[in-house]
């Protein structure tokens, strides 16, 4: 019997394209799976080398911080030599700043001023003089800085402005902003004058303060300031409690009621329909009104000569003002020739007027300018006789003592004009002279019976720029604009 073959049955065309069709399949995952691969681990280098490069670069930035706080712990330095801080002995001439012991540093060199220094992670500072030197002939005001932080192959600039607060003393004029508007564009607006007439000295503190940083900058940003600030301007009230609008209250209820103060009011007005007639200190209508003279400036017990004055309405002076002690003028002030006066001048309407330098040599003491909201008013005759409602007899508005704010007024206005030479001088002594005359007998003062709590607030102690063995505290620096530079 012949064995019986079986015949496989050959494979179809199609079979074998799907096993072909599985290999090139396979190989382009494969391809796809390697591409994937490569690209992770090149993201994942990148990512290592952008995070080293953050690390480095926020390290240099850390250093270049760390330099900014060391040049301001350098400008305050106090020890032996300087008393005030060193700061205060920094002169600017010919765009050369110079340290207390000489040092000149020129603007633009990569002059050192604070050697390189380690800092941690092997990163290092240095601070250069920036080449800005805002100063007089009495010291510096501000100065620009540069500092340098480097680590590895980073390098980050920090570009910074150094300035004084001058904390602990009051400044030859107080802007008392609203506190609650500084964004207001009209919440302060300050003329300097001409530059060849006005000067204003802080005596070692600052020429300018102000209630709100925003009336700081607009006043530092202010085109008409041709180096007439001895000290800068700073956003610093040197007696919260007593410039706030209670506290004023306050102090002109308090001073009010003194017998030893000359309350003045404006005579009947001449023309009804003019309204009120301004008070005008140099008129016959006010030839009894004692202004004061002034005494020793240096010596804060001598106070005999001083007086307290407040005056109820408007201030006209179309000529000079002389005198001494406290002046309150409830409304506007408008002065002919600059105000000679030692001590203290409070504004509170808001508006001064200087209509010329004049030759006088300036206030010396502090000037605060606030416009105040009195809530109200009652009318006086010029005897000072008042009632809530004004009459053909009673005329003259006087702030009631109840409900001051801000609130509604915050625009205060410094316009000056002229020519002649003026000063606005911080007066220290003249200030604690001021404090000593104002206080009741029990408390050392002069008997004008104002309570300590609500009288003006004098230095406890004066700065000493002669060497006279008066020693005070000083505020601190800050940093009141920076901005940063990126290297590589």
């Amino acid at each position: 019997m012949k064995p019986h073959y079986k015949m496989s049955q050959p494979k179809s065309c199609a079979a074998l394209k799907e096993r072909g069709s599985v290999l090139i399949v396979g190989m382009v995952f494969l391809v796809i799976l390697m591409i994937a691969g490569v690209t992770i681990m090149n993201s994942s280098i990148q990512d290592e080398k952008i995070s080293g490069n953050s690390k480095r670069a926020s390290d240099a930035f850390t250093a270049a911080e760390a330099g900014m706080e060391d040049a301001l712990v350098k400008l305050w330095t106090q020890d032996e030599s300087y008393n005030p801080p060193a700061w205060f002995y920094y002169t600017c001439s010919g765009g050369e700043l110079t340290d207390p012991d000489g040092n000149v540093f020129e603007p633009d060199s990569n002059t050192t001023f604070i050697a390189d220094t380690a800092f941690a992670g092997g990163s290092t500072y240095r601070v250069e003089y920036g080449g800005t030197c805002d100063s007089d002939a009495q010291g510096v005001t501000s100065i620009s800085l540069v500092s340098n932080g480097t680590q590895v192959e980073s390098l980050r600039r920090v570009h910074f402005n150094v300035a004084d607060t001058g904390d602990a003393s009051w400044p030859a004029v107080f802007v008392n902003d609203d506190p609650d508007a500084p964004s207001d564009p009209d919440a302060c607006q300050f003329d300097f004058g001409p530059s060849s007439a006005y000067l204003y000295d802080g005596k070692g503190g600052p020429a300018l303060s102000t209630n709100t940083q925003k009336c700081a900058e607009d006043i530092r940003d202010d085109d008409g300031d041709s180096g007439q600030l001895v000290g800068g301007v700073i956003a610093n009230n040197p007696a919260p409690d007593f410039t706030d609008p209670n506290g004023l209250r306050a102090f002109y209820t308090a001073l009010k009621a003194s017998s030893h103060t000359q309350n003045v009011y404006p005579t009947p007005p001449k023309n009804a329909n003019k309204g009120v007639e301004p008070v005008d200190l140099n008129s016959p209508d006010f030839s009894s009104v004692d202004l004061g003279q002034p005494g020793d400036a240096d010596d804060p017990t001598d106070y005999d000569e001083l007086q307290s004055l407040i005056i109820h309405g408007d201030l006209d002076m179309p000529g000079n003002l002389s005198g001494s002690g406290i002046l309150v003028v409830t409304g506007t002030a408008h002065f002919g020739g600059t105000p000679n006066w030692d001590g203290v001048i409070i504004v509170l309407g808001g508006r001064v007027d200087i209509g010329g330098g004049g030759t006088t040599n300036g206030l010396r003491g502090t000037m605060i300018v606030s416009n105040l909201n009195f809530g109200g008013s009652e009318f006086c005759d010029e005897d000072g006789n008042c009632q809530t409602s004004e009459t053909a007899t009673y005329y003259a508005p006087t702030p009631l003592t109840t409900n001051w704010d801000h609130a509604g007024n915050p625009l205060i206005d410094w316009d000056v004009s002229g020519g002649g030479t003026a000063r606005y001088s911080y007066g220290c002594k003249l200030l604690q002279k001021v404090n000593n005359f104002l206080l009741d007998s029990e408390a050392g003062g002069a008997g004008a019976g104002i309570d300590p709590d609500v009288s003006f607030p004098g230095p406890d102690s004066c700065p000493d720029p002669d060497g006279d063995g008066q020693t005070g505290t000083y505020g601190d620096l800050y940093v009141f604009d920076w901005y940063e530079e990126v290297g590589n």
